[in-house]
């Protein structure tokens, strides 16, 4: 399930760091100093859940909350493509549902649900887990 779509383009810095960090381990962290980050109009970012990531291809796989306890009611995550060579994209599949994303694009999911990334191209993006926004 695919809560929200947007956009928002990385800065030099931004696209740098992920260029320095990012790997396919999935425990490198952003930096303190990574800046802002897209979470949609109803979430805001779990920045401790942060991860930045440099691969091609993501298998399909679910995830649990990772941050801090206790467990939210409701959370999601957010994947945030970041780098990607010109004119290229990449596929994230959410359950039944897949989503052409390029540079700058952003999706917030339930991760719960399987998802996986197909690429034809080396990307570096990061994700991270949020929580919804007290109205």
């Amino acid at each position: 399930m695919i809560y929200e779509m947007g956009r928002q383009m990385p800065t030099p810095a931004q696209r740098r760091i992920l260029r320095k960090i990012a790997d396919d381990s999935f425990t490198m962290s952003l930096p303190i100093n990574f800046g802002n980050v897209p979470c949609g109009e109803k979430w805001k970012p779990e920045m401790s859940t942060s991860t930045a990531i440099c691969m091609r291809n993501v298998v399909p796989h679910t995830d649990d909350w990772i941050g801090a306890n206790p467990v939210p009611r409701r959370h999601a995550t957010v994947f945030w493509l970041v780098d990607i060579p010109n004119r290229e994209g990449l596929y994230l599949q959410v359950g039944g549902v897949a989503r052409f994303m390029r540079q700058g694009d952003f999706v917030v999911f339930k991760d719960s649900v399987l998802h996986s990334v197909i690429s034809d191209r080396v990307w570096r993006g990061c994700a991270y887990q949020a929580k919804p926004k007290r109205t």
